[in-house]
């Protein structure tokens, strides 16, 4: 699915590279705010509409990647994402990770944090 340019409000002549920060969001976002909003007024029977849609938007991303949904989970954002998996891994004392010192700081801290376990980084 190719994106269109127009989607994005940036004007002419200006090139955007902060998007570890924020992305500029493409101007279907406010119809999408705007649904999300209507639905979570409602309470309780909009919560249920809305994990519906969470479970199709983790079988569309199923599907697009060859999976079963079960191996899909959808998080508030990377970050969340790599502590999840850096705190999953069953760490012994004297294991090692290598990261980058151009690594956003975010991405940093997590493996930073398991020196108290023993592990070099």
């Amino acid at each position: 699915m190719l994106v269109d340019k127009q989607l994005f409000p940036i004007p002419s002549g200006i090139s955007y590279l902060d998007t570890a920060a924020e992305g500029i969001p493409p101007l279907t976002t406010e119809a999408a705010l705007t649904a999300y909003w209507n639905t979570k007024r409602r309470g309780t029977p909009g919560r249920e509409r809305l994990f519906d849609e969470h479970k199709e938007v983790e079988a569309a991303a199923a599907r697009l990647l060859q999976t079963d949904p079960d191996n899909v989970v959808l998080l508030a954002n990377s970050s969340e994402a790599l502590n999840l998996l850096a705190n999953s891994i069953d760490w012994q004392v004297g294991d090692e990770v290598l990261i980058s010192d151009l690594e956003f700081p975010s991405n940093v801290v997590v493996w930073l944090q398991l020196k108290r376990r023993g592990v070099k980084v």
